[in-house]
């Protein structure tokens, strides 16, 4: 899939009802698009699961490790056969190094605050 402003192609990548996009403590180097299904956003600690989020197409996901440098901080699987569009690392970079400096040090600082927060959890 092609986006218009900034004329990245994006890869698609598939992934079947169970698989994980991403598990907690990975490195993040991509973020995802989804293009269709449905993927479920959860921690679990002490063998207990909590699910924070429900997400579907039009939604982005795994953006906070990309933007923070940091591990991810939550798990994500997919609920159904899910498609995604591949955001890398570089390409995020390359978008953020295109904006004002204040809007990439909002975008920067969100990404922290979120960051912190999900480690309180």
């Amino acid at each position: 899939m092609k986006y218009l402003r900034g004329g990245h192609s994006f890869r698609s990548r598939e992934y079947k009802k169970g698989d994980y996009i991403a598990r907690e403590g990975d490195i993040g180097k991509e973020a995802f698009l989804i293009t269709s299904g449905k993927i479920e956003i959860s921690k679990t600690e002490n063998e207990i699961k909590t699910v924070f989020a429900e997400l579907s197409e039009g939604a982005v996901i795994g953006e906070m490790s990309v933007i923070t440098n940091s591990p991810r901080s939550a798990d994500i699987c997919c609920l159904t056969g899910v498609k995604v569009n591949v955001i890398t690392e570089k390409t995020v970079n390359d978008e953020l190094k295109n904006i004002s400096p204040w809007m990439k040090k909002i975008v920067t600082s969100l990404s922290d605050k979120l960051q912190k927060t999900n480690e309180k959890i």
